[in-house]
């Protein structure tokens, strides 16, 4: 089973919250080593699906970008275990039972980790997430609840202070989109 296949998969829940077609247990019978970790992304994505009997509505709510590009970056480092993002986005979903999609998932931990030293790449990281994840209005809204914009603004700060001139350039990415 390809691993694009799945990242387009979930990638297509943000432009509408379900989808009739999507089986999410035809990972069940393929066979390869990653399948409990794909099954439990998965579940954390069907968590959040309405069920399409139960709507009534026109118009299927959206699910946050921000959520569907977190579980994307989930399902491409499973497939890439040495990949530095894997152990930090793992800890992140299993430390909560469910996704709150009302929130920048790994937004603290990512921007003031300094406990090793990949904080500078993992800061960057945060960064291009912020920026890719902001496609409309319920994304701003999410940003601006988390007061993000007030975060950038002092790290773009003390940024100047140390020079870093990419995630100067990386921040204000953000604030343009």
């Amino acid at each position: 089973m390809s691993n694009h296949f799945l990242v387009e998969t979930v990638r297509g829940t943000s432009s509408c919250s379900y989808l009739n077609s999507l089986d999410f247990t035809s990972c069940q019978n393929a066979d390869f080593q990653e399948k409990p970790q794909v099954q439990y992304i998965f579940n954390l994505l069907k968590q959040q699906l309405p069920d399409p009997s139960s709507l009534k509505l026109e118009y299927p709510r959206r699910l946050p970008t921000y959520t569907s590009l977190l579980l994307c970056h989930a399902l491409r480092t499973v497939f890439y275990p040495t990949n530095s993002l894997y152990p930090l986005i793992s800890r992140f979903l299993l430390q909560r039972p469910a996704l709150d999609i009302s929130d920048v998932p790994m937004l603290y931990t990512m921007l003031y980790n300094s406990s090793d030293d990949d904080w500078k790449k993992e800061r960057t990281w945060i960064i291009k997430f912020l920026a890719d994840g902001m496609v409309g209005s319920e994304d701003w809204k999410i940003l601006r609840r988390r007061h993000t914009w007030d975060l950038l603004a002092s790290l773009f700060q003390s940024e100047s202070d140390t020079g870093s001139a990419g995630l100067r350039a990386g921040i204000l990415e953000v604030s343009s989109q």
